[in-house]
C-alpha cells in the first residue's frame, strides 16, 4: 500500500512508502484515525487499546496469513465508561478474521449481529468480530457502557461493506 501524505496546497498526495502522513494538517476538527498494518499471519495487531484513544477509527487493512488477527480492549474500570472505538475495513475480501478481544473473560460485548432478513440476533460475547465476508466499507462501533461485567461494551452502527450484507460482524467466545 503506498504511503499516503496531506499536502497543504494539494490534498492527499501518494508517494512511496507506506502509512499516513498528516503532521501538516489542520488536525483541530478531525479524529484520530490509526491505519493497522497486517501481520501475515495469527497475532496481535497491536497492545492493548488506551482509555486515551477513545474516539479513535482504526482502519483495517486486508487480513492474510494463518489465523485471527486481535486487538484487546482495556480492562473494565470507572474511567472506560464512555470511552468509544471505531474500525473500518479497507479491504475486499480477506483471508482472515479481525477479532476485538476483551481482556477478561467476565467482560462481555452486547453485540445485535445482523441476520441477513432484516432482523438481528443479540447476545453478549468476549470477542466482536469481522469474518473474511467483510467487504470494503464494513465497519462498527464500540462503547464501553458500564462497569457491569455482563453488559460492559455495546457494538453500535453496524456498516455492511460493498457487496454484502450479513455474516460480516460475528460475536464469539
Amino acid at each position: 500500500m503506498p504511503k499516503l501524505r496531506y499536502d497543504e496546497s494539494k490534498g492527499l498526495v501518494q508517494e512511496p512508502g507506506s502509512g499516513l502522513d498528516l503532521t501538516k494538517a489542520d488536525l483541530a476538527d478531525r479524529i484520530p484515525v490509526v491505519e493497522l498494518t497486517d501481520l501475515t499471519d495469527a497475532g496481535v495487531l497491536r497492545p492493548v487499546l488506551k482509555l486515551s484513544e477513545s474516539g479513535t477509527t482504526f482502519l483495517i487493512p486486508r487480513l492474510t496469513g494463518g489465523g485471527p488477527q486481535t486487538i484487546d480492549l482495556p480492562a473494565l474500570c470507572a474511567e472506560s465508561v464512555g470511552v468509544t472505538y471505531r474500525f473500518i475495513n479497507l479491504a475486499g475480501a480477506a483471508t482472515q478474521i479481525f477479532s476485538l478481544d476483551t481482556t477478561v473473560a467476565g467482560d462481555k460485548i452486547v453485540l445485535a449481529a445482523p441476520d441477513g432478513d432484516g432482523t438481528v440476533t443479540v447476545n453478549t460475547f468476549n470477542k466482536v468480530r469481522m469474518t473474511t465476508a467483510a467487504r470494503l466499507g464494513a465497519s462498527f462501533e464500540i462503547k464501553c457502557i458500564s462497569t457491569t461485567q455482563a453488559n460492559a461494551w455495546l457494538v453500535s452502527d453496524i456498516t455492511s461493506g460493498i457487496g454484502n450484507a450479513t455474516g460480516e460482524h460475528v460475536g464469539a467466545n
